[in-house]
This record gives structure tokens, C-alpha cells and sequence, in this order.
């Protein structure tokens, strides 16, 4: 990335005002495409900057040029006034306040994130345990049902932990 001094923007202005002092516009129109041209303040003086070769096709090209002639002043103002900013904050200590609390920030993000990929990580554990014991304890009812009845249960919910007759609408895997 450039530096941005001041002897750059002193030799930028040095083009613009160099350059045709009006407002550059990309003709798109049938009669003048291809061309940028320098409009006059009665908005009826045309003055040709530059012309794309025949059968070229470049107008991207030609968009670039067009806003960099007419906004690069207000960018070289903003830049100005933005390096004037920051040299006051510096001056007066709160660039470097403001850069330290970033920098206290950014660890305290870090570590925030690295906790909730622990916490994440434990819940999936949870989780998974919680839904192996809910198995258990259906297979553990199914099998106490089938005792208690002395027969065999060809189906309970692994989800619910219901065997077929008590199965009921409040779980989500129910069909009767």
C-alpha cells in the first residue's frame, strides 16, 4: 500500500489542476461512445479528453477515468483532513488510548471465542450422554414392561422411551 504524504497529494493536486477543470463524463450515448469529454458550465461545450481506439471496448476502463478525474480532489481533501485528525489524537494520547483498548478488546474477543467453542464442545457432549442414557432408560421400561407382562415388546421409542402401548401423541415420533 502507498504511503499517502503530503508530497503525494501536493503532486496529485498538481495533475488535477493540470488537467481540463470540468466535469469529465464517459459519453454512452450513440453519437459520442467511446469518448470521455469535458463538459462546460452551459452544459453545451463538449470538449474531447480522450478517445477509446475503434472497436475497443474499454468502458470500464474509460468509468475509471472519468471518476478518478472528478472525485479525486474530494478524496485528497478527506485524506487531509483525516491525517490532521489522527495527528491531533496522537498528540494529545488518544490514538494510543483507543489503540490499546482495541488491542484489549481483541484478546478478551479471542479468548470469549475460545471459551464458547469449549462450551459448545461440552454441550454436544451433554447431549449425546443425555440421549444415551434416555435409550437406556427406554430399553431399561421395555424391558420391565415386557417382565411385569410376561411377554415380549417388539417396539418402544428410543425417543420418548415409550413402549407401543403407552406410546402417546406428545412424542414427536408417535403413529399410531
Amino acid at each position: 500500500m502507498t504511503n499517502i504524504t503530503p508530497a503525494l497529494i501536493a503532486s496529485l493536486r498538481e495533475l488535477a489542476s493540470k488537467a481540463t477543470p470540468r466535469l469529465w463524463v464517459n459519453m454512452d450515448d450513440d453519437t459520442f461512445f467511446g469518448q470521455i469529454r469535458a463538459i462546460g458550465e452551459d452544459d453545451d461545450n463538449f470538449e474531447l479528453i480522450a478517445e477509446m481506439p475503434e472497436l475497443d471496448d474499454r468502458t470500464a476502463d474509460f468509468d475509471y477515468i472519468e471518476a478518478a478525474a472528478n472525485h479525486l480532489p474530494d478524496l485528497l481533501d478527506e485524506v487531509e483532513r483525516l491525517q490532521i485528525e489522527i495527528n491531533i489524537l496522537m498528540r494529545d494520547g488518544t490514538y494510543k488510548a483507543l489503540e490499546d483498548e482495541n488491542n484489549k478488546l481483541r484478546a478478551e474477543n479471542k479468548r470469549l471465542q475460545k471459551d464458547l467453542q469449549s462450551e459448545e464442545a461440552w454441550a454436544q457432549q451433554y447431549f449425546k450422554l443425555w440421549q444415551e442414557a434416555l435409550l437406556m432408560k427406554a430399553e431399561l421400561e421395555a424391558r420391565t414392561y415386557s417382565v411385569n407382562r410376561d411377554e415380549t415388546v417388539d417396539f418402544f421409542c428410543g425417543e420418548c422411551g415409550y413402549d407401543a402401548p403407552n406410546h402417546s401423541e406428545k412424542c414427536k415420533f408417535y403413529k399410531p
